[in-house]
């Protein structure tokens, strides 16, 4: 048996991810821990040579993670700095959303890269841009940018509507 030439394999993409990470009171117990461990293993997945950034936020947002390129070296680093974030207050989806996109922008993009965001929360918002056609705006100007923004439902008993239509919007998946 002979195989065939075949043209090579085009090698993966590289990736600037934005993890967006909820911190607000409503995130207490375990759902802060899941988001905390769905994180870590996000940064865990990507490739030497990806790009990220963690912005955790409630009432305001916190860059925990600027942008950085993960290697060997720096991905315990970035999980370190995931597990150190505390509860704070109220709930400002758009803040984190849009202090994330100011990291994913920073940070550079490679040519022919994927820029995306995963945010982690109940999308129980209480500040900021609160209303669903509001966050529908704000995550479809993301997208134009070229960023796709996938959600991921904390817990059993999250907004749905919220982190759909965000996800949705965005041209990315919902996820609980």
């Amino acid at each position: 048996v002979t195989g065939s030439e075949s043209a090579p394999v085009a090698a993966a993409p590289k990736v600037s991810l934005g993890i967006v990470i909820d911190r607000s009171g409503s995130m207490k117990g375990a759902r802060i821990a899941h988001a905390m461990d769905a994180a870590s293993a996000a940064v865990e997945r990507m490739r030497d040579g990806d790009t990220v950034s963690v912005v955790a936020f409630d009432t305001v947002s916190e860059v925990v993670v600027p942008p950085q390129v993960v290697s060997a070296e720096s991905r315990a680093r970035i999980v370190a700095k995931i597990r150190g974030i505390r509860l704070g207050g109220d709930t400002c989806i758009s803040c984190g959303l849009e202090s994330a996109m100011h990291e994913l922008m920073a940070g550079g993009r490679t040519e022919g890269g994927v820029t995306r965001m995963l945010l982690l929360s109940d999308g129980a918002t209480n500040s900021g841009i609160r209303d669903i056609p509001g966050l529908r705006s704000l995550a479809a100007r993301m997208r134009d940018r070229g960023c796709t923004i996938s959600t991921i439902g904390v817990d059993v008993d999250f907004d749905e509507k919220v982190m759909a239509a965000i996800a949705n919007e965005a041209a990315g998946r919902h996820y609980f």
